[in-house]
């Protein structure tokens, strides 16, 4: 979740339009986090965990909810001349999964779903910061079209290195020392090039 949103309310603002577009037909559960990274200096780090099974619920479990253990069992067939079993038949069977989960181009899709989603929120509650879930090269050959040389050099950074819990929890681990040091010479680059933008368009202005 967006550091800038701070309560509950916020939060299901974003996961509720999130999970009616992309998980309406879906059986779901979610947990809302909101705890001090282990590496964040302070900040707070809110997110969601959202689980839920790729099975669909049919019109089968939409009329007569299926026990647990039949749910998740293999369909029942089609007929050999290709009509559906009958609706007994069906319902002792398992649940049909959906098959845009095994399609890779909708994790693209989900990812720019919930960008969109993230800043209609901040939007409604005030915020000018948004999201963009595309790569740092995307957006950068994007800044570098649109002139923006500030930011062309901001997106020229490397993308953190992954570090698992485990290795936060050691004080002395390489990664997460490597890691500390990467995310403070970024800041020193930012900071440098928010503080020299200010002065550049403090001239113009005057």
């Amino acid at each position: 979740m967006p550091n800038e949103l701070k309560t509950v309310e916020q939060y299901r603002q974003i996961i509720d339009a999130f999970i009616a577009k992309n998980l309406s037909e879906h059986y779901y559960a979610y947990a809302i986090h909101n705890k001090i990274g282990m590496m964040s200096d302070g900040q707070h780090h809110p997110h969601v965990h959202i689980m839920f099974s790729e099975r669909l619920i049919d019109d089968v479990e939409q009329k007569k909810e299926r026990a647990a253990k039949a749910f998740f069992i293999y369909p029942a067939r089609k007929k050999k001349d290709g009509s559906e079993p009958p609706f007994e038949e069906r319902w002792k069977r398992g649940a049909p999964k959906a098959r845009k989960w095994c399609n890779r181009q909708y994790v693209s899709e989900i990812r720019a779903d919930f960008a969109r989603i993230q800043n209609e929120v901040l939007e409604q509650n005030g915020f000018s910061i948004r999201v963009d879930h595309r790569t740092l090269q995307a957006q950068k050959e994007e800044a570098e079209k649109n002139g923006d040389t500030f930011l062309a050099r901001l997106f020229s950074r490397i993308p953190e290195e992954y570090v698992g819990v485990i290795s936060c929890k050691e004080n002395d681990d390489e990664k997460v020392e490597r890691l500390k040091e990467f995310r403070s010479l970024r800041k020193q680059h930012f900071d440098l090039g928010v503080v020299g933008k200010l002065k550049v368009n403090n001239r113009r202005s005057k």
